[in-house]
């Protein structure tokens, strides 16, 4: 299973407030479930240093590949549990 193909329905992108050194600053999936790109998120935040907040934008592919039109279906933030 491949979490960056352009053939999946649904994409991540998980902004960090400050940038890691570990991972910059952004990170981005794609799935074909909501719930796993969560879990991806949250794996990734799990294994990062020094973060403090993250803004989340899920996009969902209104076409068939191989056309577009991403829309975004759900935003939130996640805070480091201090």
């Amino acid at each position: 299973m491949s979490y960056q193909s352009p053939k999946n329905k649904y994409r991540v992108e998980a902004s960090l407030t400050v940038a890691s050194k570990d991972m910059g600053s952004v990170f981005s999936y794609t799935c074909n479930d909501t719930e796993t790109l969560k879990w991806l998120v949250t794996d990734q935040l799990s294994r990062m240093k020094g973060w403090k907040e993250c803004y989340v934008r899920i996009w969902e592919n209104k076409k068939q590949y191989p056309e577009f039109d991403w829309q975004i279906v759900e935003t939130y933030t996640s805070k480091e549990n201090a």
